[in-house]
């Protein structure tokens, strides 16, 4: 230490100047202890601080979290909603319904009716409401298929072609507001009084090799929708529908390659469709019109 009067270098704890006499103040220690608890102040300080940041995170993920956890109830609510708002809470499985020669299509929230009886399918836009069906009828249209038919088979001009158009709006028209009912178990839609099976149900129709009881080399194979007719070797492929009644499984050939086949040829009997139908008893025998077939 130095004498704060003459600047003599004093030893330590010394209390007089041994150079000039002069007397020196005694050294105090509460600076060091005032550092001291400055240090452990400075301490204590950055570990709150390190304390309120790990409090503040954890608070901004709780809160990030509820904001997550809003958003998913709310896109639930709104699914529900809109599901609801387009089918009235109930949920028709997509596919084909049939009634005899008349079948609708369900593909979401559309409609597609058609005929064996004619070439003309049209589309509408429908929703359930309090047990009952409402088409949009301004949404009804044709299939790209019945608009090439009818301007390429038919020569239809524009007009003939809207008045077409028109008797589908009043045929829609007809079953707008009529008691709707789904039966999700036996899938089956009922529109008024009138049921329709749906008919791509093909776990229960015929699977595997059917053999003619009357020539062992005419047979008909089924597989998921499609049956090959193969009469001594010559081959014909053909689409059919399979919904099952009360005493039976039925099957419905259908379809371009069903009309003019050797196939149709031989078991058409004049349905007045173009269609061609069996029964399948659920078991091993098939009979198409009069013939009967076993696997």
């Amino acid at each position: 230490m130095f004498c704060g009067n003459c600047g003599a270098q004093v030893p330590d704890g010394a209390a007089v100047c041994p150079k000039c006499g002069k007397q020196l103040a005694a050294k105090s220690k509460a600076p060091q202890m005032n550092q001291a608890s400055q240090n452990a102040g400075a301490r204590a300080n950055g570990a709150a601080g390190g304390s309120g940041k790990k409090g503040d995170t954890k608070k901004v993920g709780i809160i990030a979290g509820a904001v997550v956890a809003v958003i998913a109830v709310v896109a639930v609510i709104t699914l529900v909603l809109s599901l609801k708002g387009i089918f009235g809470g109930i949920r028709i499985e997509d596919g084909t319904y049939i009634n005899i020669s008349y079948l609708i299509t369900v593909d979401g929230n559309k409609m597609t009716f058609s005929s064996f009886n004619n070439d003309i399918d049209y589309v509408a836009e429908y929703k359930i409401k309090d047990d009952t069906i409402v088409f949009d009828l301004d949404s009804v249209e044709f299939t790209e298929e019945t608009l090439e038919y009818l301007e390429d088979e038919c020569n239809y001009d524009e007009d003939e072609i809207e008045e077409k158009l028109e008797k589908c709006q009043s045929n829609v028209e007809d079953i707008n507001g009529v008691k709707f009912e789904y039966k999700e178990k036996k899938k089956i839609i009922v529109l008024g009084k009138v049921d329709y099976e749906y008919a791509e149900n093909y776990e229960v129709g015929p699977s595997g090799k059917f053999t003619c009881e009357d020539d062992e080399d005419i047979t008909v194979t089924f597989e998921d929708g499609m049956a090959t007719y193969d009469n001594h070797g010559e081959k014909e492929t053909v689409p059919y529908y399979c919904f099952k009644l009360p005493d039976h499984v039925a099957i419905i050939f259908y379809g371009e390659d069903l009309l003019g086949s050797d196939f149709n040829e031989e078991y058409y009997e004049g349905n007045k469709t173009d269609s061609l139908c069996a029964e399948f008893d659920g078991d091993d025998e098939l009979v198409i019109t009069r013939t009967t077939f076993k696997q």
